[in-house]
């Protein structure tokens, strides 16, 4: 169903990002006429409408493919992208929404190369990004911005595992439900996070990856990455989208 809004509505455009937060969407750059758009808006769904947000000091440079997540409940990330320039970036940028400002976070830890196209999700206060496209093809790496540390890492996989290059992949954050049947290892798990006073946790988490282009063949299989605790994560499955997802879980 195609529905009727009303505000400021955006101008046409393509590559753009999307984020929900609290009942809102907030939509940021993308590109019309081959020209990148750094504007920011805001759609109430309860009322249809949209609002283009007056932003308060520095906005990030106008871009498209790149990502915009939900992190530490009211803040968005902006990751990478692609410029006016012909330039790919790596760059990541904070968008307070009750302060209304942009703030360009610094390059700390382990930093994702220039990329587009990747796959980024939020978990609490972690952005994970993963693969994408940069000036020398594909890329299959994974990252995770710690935001209360403010750091970038590469996490560490309990396996050798092998995910091929691709960009142009989905991602989904997938709660598992099984994982909290009251067993001893539930228990543990609970206690872990109370002591350590964590508000949020990657554990009990599993990020999906669904296709991708790698240049010559477009992907119809699924990457599950086991996020079995901070900044350690396992991949477990990866095989082709005709098989039932209830097998997964």
């Amino acid at each position: 169903m195609l529905l009727d809004t009303s505000g400021d509505v955006p101008s046409p455009r393509k590559s753009s990002t999307l984020a929900y937060h609290d009942g809102n969407l907030y939509l940021f750059g993308g590109n019309h006429k081959e020209k990148c758009l750094n504007d920011l808006y805001k759609y109430e769904i309860k009322s249809r409408s949209w609002s283009q947000i007056v932003v308060k000091g520095k906005s990030p440079c106008a871009r498209d493919r790149h990502s915009l997540t939900v992190v530490n409940e009211d803040s968005l990330l902006l990751f990478g992208g692609f410029g006016n320039e012909q330039e790919f970036l790596s760059d990541l940028w904070c968008f307070d929404i009750k302060a209304k400002t942009w703030t360009l976070l610094p390059e700390q830890g382990t930093v994702p190369s220039p990329r587009y196209e990747h796959a980024a999700v939020g978990i609490g206060p972690f952005l994970v990004v993963a693969g994408g496209k940069s000036s020398k093809g594909g890329m299959s790496d994974l990252y995770v911005f710690d935001w209360a540390k403010q750091i970038w890492n590469v996490p560490k996989f309990e396996e050798d595992v092998k995910i091929d290059p691709a960009w142009g992949q989905s991602a989904v954050v997938f709660h598992n439900k099984s994982d909290f049947s009251f067993s001893l290892k539930f228990v543990f798990y609970l206690f872990v996070c109370c002591m350590l006073l964590a508000k949020y946790t990657l554990a009990f988490r599993r990020i999906i990856l669904f296709g991708g282009w790698n240049g010559k063949v477009c992907f119809n299989d699924v990457t599950v990455i086991d996020c079995k605790q901070s900044l350690v994560v396992d991949v477990h499955f990866r095989f082709f989208f005709f098989l039932t997802l209830d097998f997964l879980f």
